[in-house]
């Protein structure tokens, strides 16, 4: 498991990686832009079974790198698919736009 920390600054959220695991970082931010296209897609097909896979998955891979709020939002995500409540859908949705345009990862320095 990647070395991490999330720390908030100002309005950007910096994400702590050891050197190991920065190398995978614009692989992890090009699969969560595919997770926003997916869920889009999933709110105009009206797939909620596609919601609640996305949402497990990203409540997964936000405990594996750390990364809280993913996993926050994946949850949150799987709940409304389970209620069909659309308008929690997209907020998740919007809310994950945000937070990943403000995430700046950075190498973390040795201890």
């Amino acid at each position: 498991m990647p070395a991490c920390t999330e720390e908030k600054c100002a309005d950007r959220i910096i994400v702590h990686l050891d050197a190991q695991h920065v190398e995978m970082a614009p692989h992890f931010l090009h699969y969560r832009r595919n997770e926003i296209r997916q869920l889009q897609e999933a709110v105009q097909h009206a797939n909620l079974e596609q919601v609640r896979i996305t949402g497990h998955n990203m409540k997964g891979i936000g405990r594996t790198y750390k990364v809280a709020y993913i996993s926050r939002i994946g949850k949150l995500l799987m709940n409304a698919a389970s209620k069909g409540d659309w308008s929690q859908i997209k907020r998740c949705i919007s809310q994950l736009e945000d937070k990943l345009h403000r995430l700046h990862i950075v190498c973390a320095e040795p201890e």
